[in-house]
């Protein structure tokens, strides 16, 4: 993980490329979007499915707190009309924090919430939220 860091520094700071680079740490389908909701009538539009959170993932030899978002989209609202039903809530995507020997100082402010669900004309066409995503902070200090 650290060579990846030192890669992407020295490829896009400094403005040399290494021979080989290691490639930076991704997590894939953080904050899935939420499902579109169905029409049960032939005409009438449903709500579509809130948008994912996705990720945020900071390197850093000391990371100064601050604020950060990755919360889902909420769904889309069903035609009230009819008996369609709203989209479920996006999901809340993934804040990862990686210090280093300078440490993380101040107060980080997540928000990695489920997206609301948006609501149908019925009861029993109810659409559900997004889940909660993750926040993780940790230290990356390298001995030797």
């Amino acid at each position: 993980m650290m060579e990846s860091v030192a890669d992407w520094w020295l490829s896009n700071v400094v403005g040399k490329t290494p021979p080989q680079t290691a490639s930076l740490l991704t997590f894939y389908g953080a904050g899935a979007g939420g499902g579109g909701g169905a029409a049960y009538t032939g005409y009438a539009g449903a709500g579509g499915g809130g948008g994912g959170g996705g990720e945020v993932i900071i390197y850093g030899y000391n990371v100064i707190g601050g604020t950060v978002s990755a919360a889902g989209g909420d769904g889309g609202l069903g035609y009230v009309g009819s008996t369609s039903a709203g989209g479920g809530g996006g999901g809340g995507g993934l804040v990862f924090v990686m210090y280093g020997p300078g440490g993380l100082n101040g107060t980080m402010n997540v928000n990695v919430a489920g997206g609301l669900a948006g609501t149908g004309a019925a009861q029993y066409v109810a659409a559900t939220p997004g889940q909660t995503g993750v926040y993780v902070a940790t230290s990356v200090i390298v001995n030797g």
